[in-house]
């Protein structure tokens, strides 16, 4: 079994990436599953999720009548001390044994579950092979969001954050020797075909056979984007460009020591070569 980790911080377009990546053959995305079997947040997400069915699957059905969720969430909840790594484990074996999947990709995204995921995957020895996917947004793009949306208003404080969290990835990745690919929002959402068929290499799968398509053959995510439950917003990429609008961010962005460095490296590496090309780099 391969564990395809998204790595990245919320809202850089982890829906999209899982999606691409769940359409392709021989894969299964099951979203963020570590909030249901880590046991800081396990117990408030098995409620709302699994137990009230706050939402349904992104397959369409809720969680008690999903062919995925509806077991899992029987053997993760029949024993109240399982182990993280004995739920994990069964996810695997489910996936592999009833839905025949070589790939199961996890939308985890934040670096504690990518941790506890690495080392489950250390025990378990060459059963379960760990890939990481770094998605990382434009960091203009980032701040544009979280202060429209309020999340977070302070340019500079955006800045640091996107820093901050992506530096601990790429330490973490490359201090545990990790096999990684960097992948940026805007590229993807961009120049879709050129990274699917990137990242396709990089996992093993058949280029000739990558499909770039917003219908994954087995998807079933829980929590994320509401794009996963709307099939006409799911069924094309639509880029937000509002962030081309604004002054002070760039201003900002153009003076900061290194970020444009980092931006480069961690958002568009898999396009530099065309920039290179056209003399714009």
């Amino acid at each position: 079994m391969n564990i395809v980790f998204i790595a990245g911080i919320g809202h850089s377009g982890s829906t999209l990436l899982n999606f691409i990546l769940g359409a392709q053959s021989n894969t299964f995305s099951i979203g963020e599953i570590d909030k249901f079997i880590n046991n800081d947040t396990k117990k408030v997400f098995v409620e709302r999720y699994l137990k009230r069915e706050k939402y349904p699957c992104s397959c369409g059905k809720n969680p008690g009548d999903c062919p995925f969720w509806s077991e899992f969430g029987k053997f993760i909840t029949s024993v109240e001390n399982k182990s993280y790594i004995e739920n994990y484990q069964y996810a695997t074996s489910l996936i592999r044994q009833q839905f025949g999947a070589a790939y199961m990709i996890d939308s985890s995204k934040n670096i504690h579950a990518l941790r506890r995921v690495a080392s489950v995957v250390s025990k378990l020895n060459d059963t379960v092979n760990l890939k990481v996917i770094h998605l990382s947004k434009d960091v203009r793009n980032f701040t544009a969001s979280n202060i429209r949306s309020k999340r977070l208003k302070s340019v500079l404080k955006n800045f640091k954050k996107w820093n901050t969290q992506n530096s601990k990835f790429e330490t973490f990745l490359n201090e545990n020797d990790i096999s990684y690919m960097n992948v940026g929002y805007e590229e993807l959402a961009i120049s879709t075909e050129l990274v699917a068929k990137n990242m396709a290499a990089f996992l093993g799968l058949s280029e000739n056979e990558i499909e770039v398509t917003l219908q994954p053959k087995e998807s079933h995510i829980l929590l994320g984007n509401p794009m996963r439950l709307d099939k006409k917003k799911s069924s094309k990429i639509e880029y937000d460009y509002h962030w081309f609008t604004s002054l002070k961010i760039p201003a900002w962005y153009t003076i900061t020591p290194g970020l444009h460095q980092k931006n480069m490296k961690w958002v568009y590496s898999n396009i530099a070569e065309t920039f290179r090309e056209k003399g714009a780099v």
